[in-house]
């Protein structure tokens, strides 16, 4: 029997605790699911007053101004967009920092991921201060400084070991990555001083770098939800197309942020999209406690969260090809959502599945008029020129950027 606690009259909604709880939306491209993740962000912030993160990794182009619309016409107005104005990406302890930077890098062997470790360790604990930019880790990651810093100290011995060649390569995997940014992280808004926040990983303009960036914000996020968040202020963190962050033990992470009052919604275009592993993609499916699920072409294993039910068949009873005029009854078990009615619905229609149960929904799209458009799309342009003025009139970069090719190690 249905829940009639997600109905009022012919509405569907979605109860404080559900949509507190880690959630995913699945559907194939252009059945709707980008619709309805900004329909729940405008809802969940207007109705129970969530702060809203949205993370775009699909790198929409006309994303941008119809989120900034919808967040203003729910009455959020400390409104910011990365990568239009810059983030200021080094708050926090050097664990943090850690984090934040070890996540940015994939490897393909253990050895060279110890070797990231060990240098950015030095990097963030050398004696004298903690790096608060790309520049200031860059001159920290140098073999010759580190031994300068270091000198006299325990750490001495150890840098000794440390094969020239090896801490070059740490150093130009983050030269590359920071250099490709150009101070994008390095001064502007943070999540502290938004109630509503646009995050676009720009293909385009990052193209080997989007999914590093991703990473990145996501551990400075979890950050600010665990530690600089007020434990009074609630936020809705969505991530659009998840897989192409590839961020490990994303699970556990949606877990974490909820006991601080972060709710994590993940978002793709099919299970696979989740994750790389299946092992990670059952977890991640165990752990959210609601499941949106637009058209898909591969529904049975999301299907069964709704449950089964009891079903008639009936029959008639055939001797040879004649009828011998007996009927049969009997009852089997049926999954509550056909998998073909899955695999038919129309853009803007879903499932809603939760406490094993499932409803079909159509989701009515946010309604902007022409004007709210127009005012959303200048205020992005004039966040775009106000970051342009400072990036070009600040006394600091030309002399950041001096100190940092003379202090760079030759290259491999």
């Amino acid at each position: 029997m249905p829940n009639t606690s997600f109905l009022d009259h012919d509405w569907f909604f979605l109860p404080l605790p559900v949509i507190s709880r880690p959630s995913v939306v699945i559907g194939e491209g252009g059945s709707g699911k980008t619709e309805t993740l900004l329909k729940i962000a405008s809802l969940v912030a207007r109705i129970y007053g969530f702060d809203i993160i949205y993370i775009d990794a699909k790198g929409d182009d006309d994303l941008a101004a119809r989120f900034v619309a919808t967040m203003r016409k729910a009455g959020k107005q400390r409104i910011k967009l990365f990568p239009t104005s810059p983030y200021y990406g080094w708050t926090g302890d050097t664990r943090a920092l850690y984090n934040r930077l070890m996540a940015v890098q994939t490897y393909s062997e253990p050895y060279y991921e110890n070797m990231a470790s060990m240098m950015l360790d030095l990097a963030l604990h050398a004696p004298g201060y903690t790096p608060r930019s790309s520049n200031e880790l860059l001159r920290n990651l140098t073999l010759d400084l580190l031994k300068i810093r270091y000198r006299g100290e325990p750490e001495q011995d150890e840098l000794e070991r440390i094969k020239p060649e090896d801490a070059n390569g740490v150093y130009n995997r983050y030269r590359a990555f920071f250099r490709a940014l150009h101070g994008k992280l390095d001064a502007g808004f943070i999540f502290d001083e938004t109630d509503a926040a646009y995050i676009k990983l720009d293909t385009v303009a990052f193209a080997k770098e989007a999914s590093s960036i991703g990473r990145y914000l996501v551990e400075e996020l979890a950050h600010y939800v665990t530690v600089r968040k007020p434990r009074s202020r609630r936020v809705l963190i969505i991530i659009d197309e998840v897989s192409a962050l590839a961020i490990e033990h994303i699970a556990d992470l949606s877990e974490r942020l909820r006991s601080f009052g972060g709710a994590v919604m993940l978002a793709a275009q099919s299970e696979e999209g989740l994750a790389r592993t299946q092992d990670e993609r059952t977890r991640i499916l165990k752990t959210s406690h609601l499941l949106i699920l637009h058209t898909s072409n591969a529904p049975e294993r999301l299907i069964e969260r709704a449950g089964k039910h009891k079903a008639v068949q009936t029959g008639w009873s055939m001797h040879g090809e004649e009828g011998t005029g007996y009927a049969t009854v009997s009852m089997r078990d049926e999954y509550l959502i056909p998998p073909d009615d899955a695999r038919r619905l129309g853009v803007g229609e879903c499932f809603i599945i939760c406490q094993g149960t499932g409803y079909k929904i159509h989701v009515a799209p946010v309604q902007l008029d022409a004007a709210s458009l127009q005012e959303a799309q200048a205020y992005i342009e004039q966040e775009a020129r106000d970051s342009q003025q400072q990036a070009s009139t600040s006394p600091q970069a030309p002399a950041d950027q001096d100190q940092d090719e003379a202090d760079a190690p030759d290259l491999l």
